[in-house]
């Protein structure tokens, strides 16, 4: 039976057969009606159990509810006069610019991914400019705790249909990639039948605990999108609040290195600064290959100091005569600096840190001294910042477990990558010799060539690739270990088959005409290259290091994962790529959670003190539509 019809028997049960499920979602739906006001056009998208349009009735609310299940939708209107409708989200049975808000609690979880977008464009256009979407879904809900086996035909399934999993970061770029606004933020509702002031009370207790991350049961997320108010405009050329004139941001890092945390920085500069920022790139040590993509409109503010430490009297200073509304730091050393001189400096400036590798493994190749004074330095300042993010969850969940942080405290923001400008340079003619017929296979690596990149590793499984497969091998970045890579190429007889050109300004056009995209990491935060192989529409296979390639290919739906430096394990993930033995799924939808806008603005949220709820990450919880 398709996944539509099933779901849709399932829903049809609980709705037609065993209607008290939807009882205890009143407390969650008495709560969305506080967004709307007398006088508005609503429409609620899934009926359950009708509550809502109970709620709404003495507030002078004109709701019309829609569902798929037209039996449901006749019960209910027989039983209350509702107006109703039977329609699908993906295709609303709307005109154009209908409905002030549009209500989808606990419905998202129960689409894909592509009906889901689908159903937010559909939502977008039946709202009137300025119009709003409100809703809610379960929060890191663990899907596999509701996967439940038919006993007469041992189908498996999920007991009420859900079939995606959110978090705040994730709903937040999700709505972000649609929508003018976005606001995300997390509830626990109470499963009630009943909402007066006992269960109020109790109500706002319990969020108290949630904010403290002490309560990890029964949470929501809930969401506020707005359509653009601008008729006319698309999302791409509206402006998104008018507080940018005037304002400066500032960027600090050590130097402008070719690596990803880098490219972060250059990406969210180039962002701010076109939203009408005033942006300084901060460095203590005007440095490195990306010092000539500094966009002009941004201003490079040399510090003079051979590192971070170093330079946070001479930062404290700039903070304090330039007077930024926002500073933010990455790479370890550059986040204590920041933190030591926003203290230090003589006027309040927010202060957001970024960790952007995997903090456990990065002091296991460091100095005895780092692994045991650094934790305890990261305990005690890094929580004086105004925010900490981490690049994934897996590098949250590590920072948290080596300090003592607490992990309720630290935001997931996913990498900046994916925007028009990188799609559109992978469309540039590439000129390297190997990719001009494509007769042979070419396999790329990229990254600084260091003991972390473990390129080693790939040259030793290439050796093996290509005896069976006649293929290539491209590694595109520079760093100290070039000498041995370059003797290791010689001792295994294959230096006529790889190629190390250095580091390259535009590595697309390689990337997109390359067969194949390997990581062979020993570690990362979550690693860029992976994420621009995959939008160029490279295949690619990943190192399962810690942390990032298991988030970003799905536990390798979208890609191989391999143990760290198995040589033989990468391979034969490598071979089965290359002769199409492995096929992965189509990463397009999967790319929006790393998209340059959408991340972007969490970061300026963040910057700017905008609701600061909106990003954070919590336990799991489950919850039912309704």
């Amino acid at each position: 039976m398709p996944v539509s019809n099933r779901f849709q028997h399932v829903w049809s049960y609980y709705q037609s057969k065993a209607p008290e499920v939807f009882r205890g979602s009143a407390f969650r739906l008495r709560y969305l009606t506080r967004y709307l006001k007398k006088g508005q056009r609503v429409l609620n998208v899934g009926i359950g159990g009708a509550l809502f349009e109970r709620f709404c009735q003495p507030l002078g609310v004109d709701v019309i509810s829609m569902d798929p299940d037209w039996i449901s939708l006749h019960n209910h209107s027989d039983e209350t006069g509702f107006a109703s409708i039977a329609g699908r989200l993906e295709n609303l049975p709307f005109a154009d610019d209908t409905f002030d808000a549009v209500v989808v609690s606990e419905v998202l979880e129960h689409l894909t991914s592509e009906l889901t977008r689908s159903g937010l464009f559909e939502i977008r256009r039946v709202l009137v400019y300025g119009g709003e979407i409100i809703g809610t879904v379960p929060c890191e809900e663990n899907l596999a705790d509701g996967v439940v086996v038919c006993p007469e035909c041992g189908e498996v399934f999920h007991k009420v249909g859900h079939l995606q999993s959110f978090d705040t970061a994730k709903m937040s770029a999700l709505l972000r990639s649609v929508f003018f606004q976005a606001n995300c933020f997390e509830r626990a509702f109470m499963a009630k039948g009943n909402v007066g002031p006992k269960e109020s009370a109790i109500g706002f207790i319990r969020n108290l605990l949630v904010l403290a991350g002490l309560l990890t049961r029964e949470k929501h997320i809930v969401f506020r999108a707005k359509k653009t108010p601008f008729k006319g405009s698309h999302r791409s050329s509206f402006p998104r609040r008018n507080y940018a004139a005037g304002k400066r941001l500032a960027l600090f890092l050590p130097s402008l290195a070719g690596g990803g945390a880098e490219r972060r920085m250059l990406n969210l500069a180039t962002e701010f600064a076109k939203k009408g920022y005033t942006v300084d790139m901060v460095v203590s040590k005007a440095e490195g290959v990306h010092l000539g993509s500094v966009p002009t409109n941004v201003r490079v503010v040399d510090l003079g100091a051979s590192r971070p430490l170093m330079a946070v009297p001479a930062l404290a200073r700039y903070l304090s005569t330039e007077k930024p509304r926002g500073l933010l730091a990455t790479i370890t050393s550059a986040n204590m600096a920041a933190v030591w001189a926003s203290q230090l400096a003589a006027v309040k400036t927010r202060c957001v840190i970024c960790e952007a590798s995997n903090l456990s493994t990065e002091l296991r190749y460091s100095p005895a001294h780092n692994r045991f004074l650094m934790p305890l330095l990261i305990r005690h300042f890094f929580p004086k910042a105004d925010a900490i993010v981490a690049v994934s969850h897996g590098a949250a969940d590590d920072l948290a477990r080596v300090t003592g942080i607490l992990r309720q405290s630290i935001r997931v923001i996913y990498n900046p990558v994916v925007s028009p400008v990188l799609l559109a340079k992978s469309r540039k003619p590439v000129h390297h010799r190997w990719l001009q017929n494509g007769r042979v296979p070419v396999i790329v690596g990229m990254g600084r060539l260091t003991h972390q990149k473990n390129f080693e590793a790939l040259i030793r499984a290439f050796a093996i690739v290509r005896e069976r497969v006649p293929s290539r091998l491209i590694i595109m970045g520079d760093g100290e270990q070039r000498p041995r890579l370059e003797k290791l190429c010689d001792s295994l007889g294959i230096a006529d088959e790889v190629d190390l050109p250095g580091f390259v300004a535009n590595p697309y056009p390689v990337l997109s005409k390359a067969s194949l995209f390997v990581l062979s990491s020993r570690w990362e935060g979550l690693p860029w290259v992976l994420i621009e192989a995959l939008a160029c529409g490279t295949k690619v296979v990943a190192a399962d290091c810690p942390s990032g390639p298991r988030e970003i290919l799905d536990n390798g739906a979208y890609g191989q994962l391999f143990p760290v430096g198995d040589v033989p394990a990468m391979a034969a993930a490598m071979t089965r790529s290359l002769t199409g033995e492995f096929v992965a799924l189509d990463p397009t939808n999967r790319l929006d959670l790393f998209s340059l806008e959408a991340n972007s603005a969490c970061y300026l949220d963040l910057l700017l003190g905008q609701s600061p709820e909106a990003h954070r990450t919590g336990p799991r919880s489950s919850g039912m539509r309704g």
